[in-house]
């Protein structure tokens, strides 16, 4: 017996089953919480080519990394928006902080995030 083409399937076809085991849930949620779980499954899929490149065994883990980054990300522009600019220096300085306070809070333990952040300025 010979078989021709992808025996595995690839990370965004795997996303795609796992949003549609989630859409119980979405559906569970009040209508102006799904957008906000839609807004998180966009993440996974704006990280979708570091999550190929993981090859996971569980694919999920890629998916819940992608979501966590996409937050910290998110959570990082709020801040430089929110806080008054002063100098640049000030400004490496304070995004440093602000990172490494994340990464002792509750919502992001590792430490290993700096590392994946899409800013190489902000990493050690």
């Amino acid at each position: 017996m010979n078989i021709m083409g992808r025996t595995v399937p690839t990370y965004r076809r795997q996303l795609d089953k796992e949003q549609q085991r989630w859409l119980i849930f979405r559906a569970a949620l009040r209508a102006e919480e799904q957008p906000i779980f839609d807004a998180l499954f966009q993440h996974s899929r704006d990280y979708a080519d570091a999550g190929s490149a993981a090859a996971r065994a569980c694919p999920s883990e890629a998916l819940f990394m992608s979501m966590l980054v996409g937050l910290c990300k998110e959570v990082l522009r709020l801040r430089k928006v929110l806080t008054p600019q002063k100098d640049t220096a000030s400004d490496l300085k304070r995004e440093r902080e602000a990172v490494r306070q994340l990464s002792d809070s509750a919502i992001i333990a590792p430490r290993s995030l700096l590392t994946m952040l899409p800013y190489p300025h902000l990493k050690r």
